[in-house]
């Protein structure tokens, strides 16, 4: 059993079967992709996963724990978090209080704690600052934490969002396109970011339009196509697959690939 179990997973939205039968096993430790061509369903997943929507069908499991029907805040708490593809800091406060904010859920501060001023809670705020700290020396941005978060670089914006998301103690991130809009250069340092990281032990699970990170960095991929899974297997099966080239390129093997 995978950390992250997925079962017969269906969502509609109207008349739009995003997802269909959806069946799924992550396995802890590794980096697994999805990939798959623009309105596969990708993101629709990842929003069951996390609990910003609900399936009409199915169950999600965390360690075996049911989270189907988690809110959002209650799968964060578990260790279920996530990036998004679009960077959206706190752009007026600091990097390091981007971080911190990120970590209010598990701290032993609580989402009042900060109203008060009593030692012991000036203590829990070192702390917390502390362990920000180090988050942002792990992700490269140790330098830029006083600056405000809308100053920094696109690129270091998308790492701070790691950060941001690993101050919640995560058992499993999701990142929702991690290269997107990024310079290669930008994209080798966010990928070794996410080496490292699941070096460590954390479960990685992302969406991935740059077919040459996923096929370098990823354990597994699964690719989805119509909202239905249509492959999944290592990097050299999966591309190789007449289902996924046929996604990806159509039938007479024209157009290109999307991601």
């Amino acid at each position: 059993m995978g950390i992250l179990e997925i079962h017969n997973t269906c969502k509609a939205f109207g008349g739009v079967q995003a997802l269909q039968d959806v069946s799924m096993s992550i396995a802890e430790g590794r980096i697994t992709a999805l990939i798959g061509p623009n309105g596969a369903g990708k993101t629709t997943l990842f929003n069951v996963i996390t609990g910003v929507d609900t399936p009409d069908v199915g169950t999600i499991f965390l360690a075996g724990h049911d989270v189907t029907r988690l809110r959002p805040y209650e799968c964060a708490r578990l260790g279920i978090l996530r990036t998004f593809q679009r960077s959206m800091p706190f752009g007026d406060m600091t990097v390091l209080e981007n971080v911190i904010s990120g970590g209010i859920s598990v701290s032993r501060l609580g989402s009042w704690g900060g109203m008060r001023r009593t030692a012991r809670h000036k203590e829990v705020l070192g702390q917390d600052r502390v362990k920000a700290e180090a988050l942002l020396k792990r992700v490269g941005l140790f330098e830029r934490r006083e600056m405000p978060a809308h100053s920094i670089a696109y690129g270091e914006q998308r790492q701070l969002e790691v950060a941001r998301a690993l101050a919640c103690n995560p058992r499993i991130l999701l990142l929702d396109e991690p290269v997107a809009g990024m310079s290669p250069e930008e994209s080798l340092e966010m990928a070794r970011l996410i080496t490292t990281i699941a070096a460590e032990g954390l479960t990685i699970f992302l969406i991935e339009h740059n077919l040459d990170v996923v096929m370098n960095l990823c354990d597994a991929i699964y690719v989805m196509n119509y909202g239905q899974i249509i492959a999944t297997g290592g990097p050299s099966e999966v591309g190789a697959n007449p289902k996924v080239i046929e996604a990806y390129l159509g039938k007479r093997g024209t157009g290109r690939a999307t991601g």
